[in-house]
């Protein structure tokens, strides 16, 4: 029996049930529930388009986007670009989903060749987002624009330029940017996280910050820690561990080094490793 009829798509008491059903599964992040619901009401809603209730077809339509956001491991690569061109917003508003973390999963599932591609496909689809994330105007070249994400991406990046852009650099933006000053406190933390998830985005897969894999790696102290993007976590504590202080290496060393480490990481023979050799290779033929 379809739980989802028109008679109670269109019930007002049966909808707020839904809401508040999908609202504790985002606040446990319960993916059986949502597992559950996802198909059997995206079905139903398709179905009964036309005949739903104008205002509570919007509705549905953002509880449907809401349960995928929880399931972003599970979801299909297109409904994932969908999100980030047509519903990032109301991702980055929920208060009990780790987007970044949410996302570095989801890729941490494609093979690794094939990452970085996906990657830039999501970045376009953040670059083409022509929904508005804050409520008022922001000045794009001196001309008063919708605060769209597409509008807050150009921004940021007339600001500080389009290459990767580390913590220091992101806070030069937060501290002396007029956009981001003129915003309430709310609205701060939204653009932050946009800024956080773009950042991730143009990271390539096959450097140490970048990749998605977490692994153990035993350090010379002998103690054993986890190795997350680019930086070293104590098992027990969960803090960073403290930079070892010595003469400072060059990009290309830094680069070789990471990449070396990673290629450890996967099986010999695999297509993974033989991607990470082939670039260790040939920027070793560079260095030389």
């Amino acid at each position: 029996m379809n739980t989802y009829t028109l008679e109670k798509l269109n019930n007002d008491e049966f909808l707020a049930e839904l809401m508040d059903r999908v609202d504790d599964i985002e606040r446990f992040n319960d993916v059986n529930a949502a597992f559950k619901i996802l198909t059997p009401l995206r079905k139903a809603v398709k179905e009964h388009k036309e005949r739903i209730d104008g205002d509570k077809r919007e509705i549905y339509r953002q509880l449907i986007n809401k349960i995928k956001f929880v399931l972003l491991t599970s979801v299909s690569e297109e409904e994932v670009v969908d999100l980030f061109k047509h519903h990032l917003v109301l991702g980055i508003k929920m208060d009990y989903v780790d987007l970044l973390e949410k996302i570095k999963s989801r890729i941490s599932l494609i093979p690794l060749p094939d990452r970085d591609d996906f990657k830039k496909t999501l970045t376009k689809a953040v670059m083409d987002n022509k929904e508005e994330i804050t409520s008022k105007r922001i000045d794009l070249n001196g001309r008063q624009v919708s605060p769209t994400i597409s509008a807050w991406i150009s921004n940021y990046n007339q600001s500080l330029g389009t290459g990767a852009k580390n913590n220091l650099e992101q806070s030069k933006y937060f501290i002396g940017n007029k956009n981001f000053l003129a915003l309430n406190e709310e609205e701060k933390l939204w653009i932050k996280e946009l800024i956080g998830l773009y950042e991730y985005l143009k990271r390539s897969s096959l450097r140490m910050d970048g990749n998605e894999d977490n692994i153990l790696v035993k350090d010379i102290d002998g103690k054993t820690y986890i190795l997350k993007d680019g930086r070293f976590f104590d098992i027990e504590s969960g803090k960073e561990k403290a930079r070892t202080v010595g003469t400072p290496k060059t990009e290309e060393e830094k680069r070789l080094e990471e990449l070396r480490e990673m290629s450890e990481r996967y099986p010999v023979g695999s297509l993974e490793r033989k991607v990470v050799e082939e670039e260790i290779k040939k920027l070793e033929s560079e260095k030389s």
